[in-house]
Formats: structure tokens, sequence, C-alpha cells
């Protein structure tokens, strides 16, 4: 078996064989990892044509002052919806994540009730969503979790996206925004350390 220090892990291939786990279907909270759900719900509904990568997402005040992991964004600001996943994924924004919630659902926690229905959708066995983004502590404190298992499936089901798979898979990067009016570069640097001690991490 690998020699890891993880409490809870799986190692699964792509047709979902599983070749290592531990406490794999023990609830914990997941925290950032939510994200991946969050990108799936927006890529799901540019895959049934009510949404593109070029709808207009825009900042609230509300995301833009959300804390933690950030994509710089400020309110105000706009950039299309695929340029929104990059904020999300690559620096891990929490700010991206509300503003994507917000622009393709009622609000927040209507665009939760789906992240929470696709998950039943793949079979997690007990994953619940409370919020976009994967924060759990203060305010954001809940009965939000997954395991190890679910969190395989959900990573297994995005990574056969395009889209997903380039967002994650190209580190940092610049997006450009429209900010207060004109065209503003944000330089988002990539959280996945993984891929620089991992030649075959994709």
């Amino acid at each position: 078996c690998p020699s890891i220090d993880a409490e809870y892990a799986l190692v699964m291939d792509s047709n979902g064989t599983v070749y290592f786990e531990r406490n794999a279907t023990s609830p914990t909270q997941i925290a950032s990892i939510t994200k991946i759900m969050t990108a799936i719900v927006a890529l799901d509904a540019i895959e049934r044509g009510e949404a593109s990568l070029d709808t207009t997402v825009t900042v609230s005040e509300r995301a833009a002052t959300v804390g933690e992991s950030s994509a710089g964004l400020i309110a105000g600001d706009t950039m299309p919806l695929g340029t929104a996943l990059l904020a999300l994924m690559v620096p891990s924004g929490n700010d991206a994540a509300i503003s994507i919630s917000e622009t393709l659902a009622e609000s927040e926690e209507a665009f939760v009730d789906l992240m929470n229905q696709k998950a039943a959708e793949l079979g997690c066995v007990d994953t619940v969503f409370a919020n976009a983004h994967g924060l759990d502590a203060g305010e954001f404190a809940g009965d939000q979790h997954s395991c190890a298992a679910d969190v395989a499936k959900i990573a297994q089901y995005a990574m056969k996206n395009e889209t997903f798979r380039n967002a994650v898979g190209g580190g940092d990067t610049t997006i450009q925004v429209t900010r207060s009016g004109a065209k503003a570069d944000i330089f988002l640097e990539s959280t996945d350390a993984f891929m620089d001690i991992y030649e075959y991490a994709i």
C-alpha cells in the first residue's frame, strides 16, 4: 500500500476500478474540493444550453468580500463564464464560486440545491454541500461534508469535460475582466502543488 499521511484516501482509475482506499466512505469536510462540483454544475448548464462559456458573470459585493482564497475579483467586475471558471479552479477563488452560483441560479442556495442533486445523480453515498466554495468555519459552519469515495466519483465525472481539464491542468495563468469600464488583467496562481512534484499529474 502507498505510504501516505491522509486519513481518508481512494485511488481509482478512469474506469472506476479501485486500487487503494482508506476510510473511503467516512464523512469529512472537503473544503475547496467543493469547487469541483461548482464547476460541474456550471458546465452541465452549458451542456444543456442554459448558459455558455460567454455568459456574463458579474461579481457582487458579497462575492468580492467572502474572504479566504481569492481570485482577486472586486465588486462590479464582469467576465465571461469561461474566465470565471479559471478564477474558480486555478487559485481556488471563493469570490468566483459565489459569482458563478449567483449568475447561474436565482441564488447561491438554489445553486447549492443543484450541487446536491448532481451528487445524488453521480451516486454519491454521503455528500452534502452547503455553499459553492467549501468554507466550513465561522459563518459557514454546518453539515457540509463528503467522503473519498464520493470525491473520486465527482472528480472522475469532472475530468471527462475538456473545459474542466484545461482549467485545472494549465497551472498559473492571467485572466482579463472588465473593471470600471476598462479591461484589467488578473494573475492567477495555481494552488495545485501536485502538478510540480508528480510528472504524471493531469
